[in-house]
């Protein structure tokens, strides 16, 4: 009987928080469990206040544990990539034992060593992503363990970000009562989701269209070459629309989110919402039609997809690789029709199909699970992988949150070490 292994992971934005479970038996991915809530005390994706996120946290969690009938206590966090940086890597140890057999201790050696390269004041190192490993000259492996040779080579990328910046999203989830196993930032998820294996070598564009910001991340070779963040994404939309109605941005939301179309050229000349006058002011109703949303939309989009092809030429990859676009913008009705008309370079939208997913943007979470199955195999060891315990409620004891174990931070340096 295949063995299953079940994931927690959890991914906060700007928009909503959003926690699934995942179960992986023989290389097939069950979800679960799939559970979201709007967020509040984020901009940009930092917080603004702790409280409201970790009452987010809390929120979601209790969703998936009365869904699930379990109690979760560790998750995997996905982490916006605002502000994160990559410092590709590559070291090398000889083989000491007798056999020249390659082991887990030669594997957490070299990750070791790329983390003493990370001399940085103000950054910590989240995480250390292998690109490669090379045997003896040999490269494209995937795990080198139990090889005979001489040596081995890692090549990696590792991904640091603000201690500020990091700590507080950390003290949140810790505060909500969650264990923090490991973190993946969100564009290298991405790309894991949405790239095949020819984009990845060969290259590709990965654009993440955000609530606050777009993400732009650069795939080359297999690993991430360059990132961009630019302050542009739906809530741009959302602040031209609050401006020309002179409705608050949390109407003008749900106005996108309820009749919300892009492209004003299909769009019909038909009212699809009323706007009330207000009391003792001489503004009167107002009937919006879909075309004159669209227009006012669709100028929103224009604005970030020149921006985005500026970007992409200084990177000279726009003419180069295909872009490949995610995120919540792209679920907006009409987007592609926008792309297709103002984006100077080749390009497809992902559309996320997964079965229990499909009413959320899921793409870095799903994207995590293959890398959080790899991270597994490399180490080989059940208590540094994230199995996460799925003992129904009511055959366990739970655990307090003042006896949980070590904050993420007191065990990230034996992460890979111990």
């Amino acid at each position: 009987m295949q063995q299953a292994n079940s994931y927690a992971i959890l991914e906060i934005g700007n928009a909503s928080i959003r926690l699934i479970v995942a179960e992986v038996i023989a290389g097939k991915t069950n979800i679960l469990s799939a559970q979201t809530t709007p967020t509040e005390g984020m901009k940009a994706n930092c917080i603004v206040d702790p409280t409201a996120v970790m009452n987010n946290i809390r929120k979601v969690t209790r969703m998936t544990e009365k869904f699930l009938g379990i109690q979760l206590r560790e998750v995997v966090l996905v982490f916006a990539s605002v502000q994160s940086s990559l410092l590709p890597v590559e070291v090398s140890t000889d083989i000491q034992s007798d056999k020249r057999e390659i082991s887990l201790d030669d594997v957490r050696s070299l990750f070791k060593k790329a983390s003493m390269q990370v001399r940085l004041q103000h950054d910590d190192l989240l995480n250390i992503f292998p690109v490669d490993f090379i045997v003896d000259g040999i490269n494209g492996i995937a795990d080198p363990k139990g090889l005979i040779a001489l040596s081995v080579t890692m090549q990696a990328i590792m991904v640091t970000a603000p201690k500020i910046l990091f700590y507080n999203l950390i003290n949140c989830v810790e505060q909500a009562g969650l264990s923090i196993i490991d973190v993946y930032p969100s564009f290298y998820a991405d790309a894991i989701e949405v790239l095949d294996g020819y984009e990845l070598e060969q290259g590709a564009n990965v654009v993440n269209i955000g609530e606050d910001v777009t993400t732009i991340s650069i795939f080359a070779d297999g690993y991430p070459r360059k990132t961009r963040v630019i302050k542009n994404g739906m809530s741009k939309v959302y602040e031209v629309l609050s401006e020309a109605y002179q409705i608050s941005e949390k109407q003008a939301r749900a106005l996108v989110e309820k009749f919300g179309y892009a492209d004003s050229i299909s769009a019909q000349e038909i009212v699809i919402y009323h706007i009330d006058g207000r009391e003792n002011s001489e503004e009167a109703a107002k009937s919006i039609t879909e075309r004159e949303l669209a227009t006012y939309i669709q100028g929103a989009i224009q604005d970030l997809l020149n921006e985005l092809n500026e970007v992409l030429d200084s990177f000279q990859t726009l003419g180069q690789f295909t872009t490949v676009f995610t995120g919540g913008g792209t679920r907006l009705i009409g987007i592609e029709n926008v792309i297709e008309r103002e984006f100077s370079g080749k390009y497809r939208i992902h559309q996320n199909k997964v079965v229990g997913t499909s009413n959320m943007q899921a793409t870095a979470l799903l994207g995590v699970i293959p890398l959080v199955e790899q991270r597994e195999r490399l180490f080989s060891r059940s208590e540094k992988t994230v199995k996460m315990d799925v003992t129904p409620v009511a055959n366990k004891v739970k655990k307090p949150i003042s006896q949980k174990d070590d904050t993420f931070w007191s065990k990230v340096s034996n992460y890979f070490f111990d």
